[in-house]
């Protein structure tokens, strides 16, 4: 387990979303075993479920986009499902970065280039981005 994933697993059990999402998300350190990260996946949904949270949504968004297959065998149903957690991640904090980048990435993955076009806009107004920004382009 790398560092980054430590120190996001800690911060999640002591219920420091923001902090558990940016190991995660920014630091690219969800963990390559299939097992720990439906372990992962399990844990966050069903807090989601419970208490919603802008984090929460952006780091089930990262795994849909990645991952899926933790949760289901379809990329297309991952994908909406992905454009629902950010689309309730950014209902909550309506400037999230994440949401607002991973609902982008879900509607680009689905060739809906317009719909891509605003949310990415609006996460590179919230995060610089050279990967965006190219394709934005």
């Amino acid at each position: 387990m790398n560092t980054l994933h430590k120190e996001a697993v800690e911060a999640f059990r002591q219920r420091n979303y923001t902090a558990a999402a940016k190991n995660w998300i920014k630091g690219h350190a969800l963990p390559d075993d299939t097992e720990e990260l439906k372990e992962i996946y399990l844990w966050v949904n069903s807090i989601n479920e419970t208490t919603p949270n802008a984090d929460l949504c952006a780091i089930l968004g990262l795994i849909a986009l990645d991952h899926h297959e933790v949760f289901t065998s379809n990329r297309e149903k991952a994908l909406l499902q992905c454009i629902e957690w950010s689309k309730q991640g950014i209902t909550i904090s309506p400037n999230h970065p994440w949401c607002h980048r991973h609902a982008g990435s879900a509607f680009y993955w689905m060739n809906q280039w317009e719909e891509a076009f605003l949310y990415y806009e609006k996460a590179v107004s919230l995060i610089p981005s050279p990967t965006l920004q190219i394709r934005l382009f």
